[in-house]
């Protein structure tokens, strides 16, 4: 019975899969917001704050795993990047670095890159913490590059 439900709603364990991969990124979606814009006063902010909080929400037990480390190989590169992109991950990176345009530190033109480096950089940093035992020096470190990262997008 409960194995007949699966294959009703979904084809296959892939499928199943991307379901689990599209709900973790929903909730990570819904704390990034609530998180990064509890106690903003400056949206030129934005950004940098939801950089650290989405490292923060990246490097969880259960997301470092299922999302990070399971769904490009399940998913595929296309597949994960498409739940990505579903689930509104870019898009909010990129409202961040809109912020920037109107307030004159980064031109309109560098947005979409600037926004995929972003998201490449937190997804890479979250996997070296990961790997390299999470200790508080290493965390401290890669933060605070992550954060010179961001810096570094604005035009000077």
């Amino acid at each position: 019975r409960t194995r007949g439900a699966l294959h009703h709603h979904f084809a296959d364990k892939a499928g199943l899969f991307a379901a689990v991969v599209d709900d973790l990124l929903a909730e990570l979606m819904a704390s990034l917001a609530q998180q990064t814009m509890r106690d903003l006063v400056d949206h030129g902010q934005e950004l940098e704050k939801g950089v650290q909080i989405l490292l923060d929400l990246l490097k969880e037990p259960a997301v470092l795993q299922i999302l990070l480390r399971d769904a490009p190989t399940v998913l595929g590169w296309q597949g994960f990047n498409a739940a990505i992109e579903r689930a509104g991950l870019l898009h909010l990176i990129r409202h961040g670095l809109e912020h920037w345009v109107e307030v004159g530190r980064i031109e309109p033109e560098r947005v979409e890159a600037s926004s995929r480096i972003l998201l490449g950089a937190a997804i890479q940093v979250a996997l070296a913490i990961a790997e390299l035992g999470g200790d508080a020096g290493v965390l401290d470190t890669y933060r605070a590059q992550l954060q010179r990262t961001v810096r570094g997008l604005a035009s000077r």
